[in-house]
Order: C-alpha cells, then sequence, then structure tokens
C-alpha cells in the first residue's frame, strides 16, 4: 500500500471494473479485498468525476478513461507512425490488422482494423493474448532475451485449442524459425477457426518493441496459403513502420 491508499482503492477498482462489467458492491469488495464502506466511498467520487456509472445496483467503467488513455497513447510515435501503413495492409489484404505491444505475458493490441470479409476475425484495442499461441505473441516471445523464453517455457505453455504447442522443444525450434524467417505463424493455435500472421516492428536503436500481422477465419484460406500469400505483406508493412520508427537493418 503506497501513502495514498485512496488512489491505490480507486486503481483497483478501476482495474476491476475494466474485466467485470455491472459489479455491485459487494462484488467489488470480495473481488478487490477492500471493505465495502471504501468500496462504495471510492464508486461515490468516481461516478462524480465520470470514470464509472451506476446502472442499476452495478457500476460499469465509462468511456472516460478510454478517452484519456487514447489521448497518451496517441502522442506516442509507434501509434502515430504505425496508422497509416497499417491502414495500407488492410487496404490491400481486407483481413483484420493489429498491432501489438507485450504486456506480461501477453500480447496487447493497440491498433485494430476489422477485416471486410463477412465473417469478422474478433479483436479489438485493449484486447490481451497468451504469447504462446497468438502470432503477434510469438513474434515478441521470439525476440526477447533467453532467460525470458526459459522462464516462460517452463511455466505458461498452457493448451488453448488441440493446435496449441506445449513442448518447449518444439516451442523453441518453433522460435528460431520466426526468426529466420522474419514472421510467426499462428495455425489456430489461440482459437479454433481463426489463423494469424505477424512480424516484429523494430525501434530506432534495434529492439523489438511490437508486432503487427493480419488474421482470418479458415474459411477464408488455410495455414499455407495464407502465409505463401501474405507473409510478404506483413514483413513489408512491419519493415514500413521500424524505418518511420529510425531503424536502420
Amino acid at each position: 500500500m503506497s501513502k495514498a491508499p485512496a488512489v491505490d482503492y480507486a486503481a483497483t477498482i478501476l482495474e476491476a471494473l475494466s474485466c467485470n462489467d455491472g459489479l455491485g458492491i459487494t462484488e467489488i469488495s470480495n473481488l478487490t479485498g477492500i471493505n465495502k464502506n471504501a468500496v462504495s466511498r471510492i464508486l461515490g467520487a468516481l461516478c462524480g468525476q465520470g470514470w464509472i456509472a451506476r446502472r442499476g445496483d452495478g457500476y460499469s467503467l465509462t468511456l472516460k478513461p478510454f478517452r484519456i488513455c487514447s489521448r497518451a497513447l496517441s502522442r506516442t510515435s509507434l501509434y502515430k507512425e504505425s496508422g497509416v501503413f497499417l491502414a495500407r495492409l488492410w487496404e490491400k489484404t481486407g483481413d483484420s490488422c493489429f498491432i501489438g505491444v507485450k504486456h506480461g505475458k501477453n500480447v496487447l493490441y493497440i491498433q485494430h482494423l476489422d477485416s471486410t470479409h463477412d465473417i469478422v476475425v474478433a479483436g479489438r484495442v485493449g484486447g490481451e493474448y497468451p504469447l504462446h499461441c497468438s502470432a503477434p505473441g510469438k513474434v515478441l516471445l521470439a525476440y526477447s532475451d533467453e532467460e525470458e523464453q526459459r522462464q516462460y517455457c517452463e511455466s505458461e505453455l498452457k493448451p488453448r485449442t488441440s493446435n496449441t504447442i506445449t513442448d518447449s522443444k518444439v516451442f523453441g525450434e518453433q522460435i528460431s524459425l520466426i526468426r529466420e524467417n522474419g514472421y510467426a505463424e499462428d495455425n489456430e493455435e489461440g482459437s479454433y477457426g481463426i489463423i494469424c500472421l505477424a512480424a516484429p516492428i523494430f525501434d530506432y536503436k534495434g529492439s523489438v518493441i511490437a508486432s503487427t500481422g493480419i488474421s482470418t477465419a479458415t474459411v477464408y484460406s488455410d495455414i499455407k496459403t495464407f502465409a505463401e500469400e501474405k507473409s510478404e505483406a506483413v514483413k513489408t508493412t512491419a519493415a514500413q513502420i521500424s524505418a518511420a520508427l529510425g531503424y536502420t537493418d
């Protein structure tokens, strides 16, 4: 606990509401470990500031947190420089396109454009997916240091589908292949019916700070055809964003 417990409480409650919509005071208290009186006071203050809204007996986030965070996000170089190139990739492929950054043991989408196909692969800004079973996450893990890779493989290779790679040796071989080929594949490893490609984005220091890629439903393609037809477009987009960030190969 910091020297400002009320701030700690507010942050904890906001985080809880970001993952669970329509929680009541008792539910929030049980979820956060904050006593109900404190929860009630904090909720009242947050409602007054427009951060949350009461709907019946439950509380939900408003769009104010997103608006504020979006202002900060829009000022970052990655977000600003990647937009035009991501849009071009989207126009060229018609697939769902994204920019992802590492957030703990997940990849977090900071940009996402829905596909123009009738069947749209679900995705959203702020969505998080495990590193090992998503193409953008695999890229970020492949360019992490060896110790981080080792620790992740020891504890996090949990199955999401029957295609998820859970063997650390096999996963290590795939990481080497990703660095060799310059892109990663997700062959229904995170969700059935969804395939994905992603490539690394480098900053001016030569560090991988994000990944960009595309995803589609398996009714439109299989992973082999998808990679053959569109991996170069993904790698080109990643290279263009990297160059805009000052990276020189």
